[in-house]
């Protein structure tokens, strides 16, 4: 289905940056049919301001985070918000450390972080941040749990545990989301080559 959508899309774009919006868009309508395109052109921006993070990864922290949803007002169990499932306390953190980057004010959690362009903003800013830290792996660990243990993660694997002993010290939640998130990252990128 995604792409007969696809093919549909391609006669309408032409410029590199229309075709991966297009991709998003067409990959983002399968889970939520209402989104909107502004999302799917936020993601591919990201995509260029971003250079450790493309479309096909960006794409995978959302649709996981989003428990395959893409509903910007989402919330967790734990209290994070929207697509990219920003905690408040750390959309607030991101807004003033982005203050000049980012473009956005901090009012309260409701606002900021519902707000799916906003959203998709702080997230791939705080996790471009994170991966240029600790590498891509370490970095996710670090954006899903706690940092404190995400660079404990890091220091293991970098004293040569293996990955298996490593991930002992990781929440069961942050083992899956790194496993979802590369297992999907891995099949959109084929998916785009192709």
């Amino acid at each position: 289905i995604l792409e007969r959508r696809l093919t549909r899309l391609e006669y309408q774009y032409q410029s590199g940056f229309d075709k991966k919006v297009a991709w998003v868009y067409a990959y983002a309508i399968q889970y939520n049919p209402s989104i909107n395109i502004d999302v799917a052109k936020e993601v591919v921006a990201q995509s260029y301001i971003y250079r450790n993070l493309d479309i096909e990864l960006i794409c995978s922290v959302i649709s996981h985070e989003s428990a395959m949803k893409w509903d910007p007002e989402i919330r967790s169990h734990m209290g994070a918000i929207g697509l990219m499932q920003i905690m408040p306390l750390t959309g607030e953190y991101l807004c003033r450390l982005g203050e000049e980057d980012l473009s956005i004010i901090w009012t309260n959690a409701e606002d900021v972080l519902t707000n799916p362009i906003n959203n998709i903003r702080l997230g791939c800013f705080y996790l471009s941040m994170l991966i240029d830290r600790h590498g891509l792996y370490v970095g996710l660990a670090c954006y899903n749990g706690p940092h404190a243990l995400g660079r404990q993660f890091g220091l293991l694997l970098a004293e040569g545990a293996s990955i298996e002993e490593a991930h002992d010290i990781l929440a069961p939640e942050t083992r899956g989301f790194i496993k979802h998130v590369l297992q999907r990252y891995r099949n959109l990128q084929k998916m785009t080559a192709a």
